[in-house]
């Protein structure tokens, strides 16, 4: 019941982000951080084992992938864009393409049904420093701010985010 109100809870605040400012790239962003995050809690709360129906089965190994691929790969692309450290539109999409690249490399190596299986310390070669250069670029968003009031919001993002 607790995993079912944490998904609640995070869906609900990445929609009111999202619906309140959908042309914000932050926004958006951010937004996609917390709805890949609730993916990878309705998977734990699909439960464990083949013995459930297909259904079952076939939601909650993609949502489970989704949860464990995307989520790392929203939060990267969230420091890019939060940070501005790449300002040029073109080139910050030609990156966000790129970084996907792991994603659909792992992908096919590990099985996603009848349960999703993975082995953590390859997916971890990618993800800890997707997580890691992420949290580097919000430190370093909130570290370059002179404005007190913007810094203090952007050390909160820093948290909340992390």
């Amino acid at each position: 019941m607790f995993m079912f109100i944490m998904v609640a809870l995070l869906w609900l605040m990445s929609s009111i982000l999202f619906f309140r400012n959908p042309q914000n790239e932050k926004i958006r962003w951010v937004s996609v951080i917390g709805f890949c995050g609730g993916f990878g809690g309705i998977g734990a709360l699909l439960g464990k084992g083949i013995h459930r129906p297909e259904w079952v089965l076939h939601l909650d190994g993609i949502f489970t992938w989704i949860g464990h691929y995307f989520t790392p790969y929203g939060m990267l692309i969230f420091g890019i864009v939060y940070s501005d450290t790449i300002g040029n539109v073109r080139k910050r999409n030609i990156l966000k393409m790129f970084l996907l690249i792991p994603i659909f490399i792992i992908y096919p190596m590990f099985q996603v049904y009848p349960g999703f299986k993975v082995d953590f310390g390859i997916l971890a070669i990618w993800v800890v420093p997707y997580v890691i250069v992420a949290n580097i670029l919000l430190i370093y968003a909130a570290w370059r701010e002179n404005r007190p009031i913007i810094k203090r919001r952007k050390i909160l993002t820093c948290v909340f985010v992390s």
